[in-house]
């Protein structure tokens, strides 16, 4: 009989750290977890030590940050459109943003250079 105990408490126990587990998911994931209810855990004996509480996490509010992109990624993207035949209006964008060549720019403008460029790859 002990044997049986200790089992179902080892379940308990990791019923327990999987809610705990789901728990940090949830608020990592920024999910509603304030919407939804919360689900109880089963009925549990009185013998069973009590709960760790789990410290708040702290959440900031996601900045809006442009993706960061690299020149080899920026080179293929303005590859693809000049072997498309708009080898000009790369030329162009390339000496908009103040340079002869790709290597010459700033990496600061990759990203309005990838925007520039996705307008005449979708045009």
């Amino acid at each position: 009989m002990q044997e049986i105990s200790a089992v179902i408490e080892g379940i308990a126990e990791c019923g327990n750290g999987l809610l705990k587990i789901s728990e940090t998911l949830r608020r990592y994931f920024n999910v509603n977890a304030e919407d939804e209810p919360k689900k109880k855990s089963p009925a549990k004996k009185k013998a069973e030590p009590p709960k760790e509480e789990i410290p708040p996490v702290e959440e900031q509010a996601p900045t809006p940050k442009e993706p960061e992109y690299t020149k080899e990624y920026v080179r293929k993207l303005l590859a693809d459109i000049a072997n498309n035949g708009q080898r000009e209006k790369v030329k162009e964008i390339i000496n908009k943003h103040g340079a002869n060549s790709l290597s010459a720019v700033d990496p600061g403008e990759y990203a309005a250079i990838v925007a520039e460029a996705e307008v005449l790859l979708n045009a």
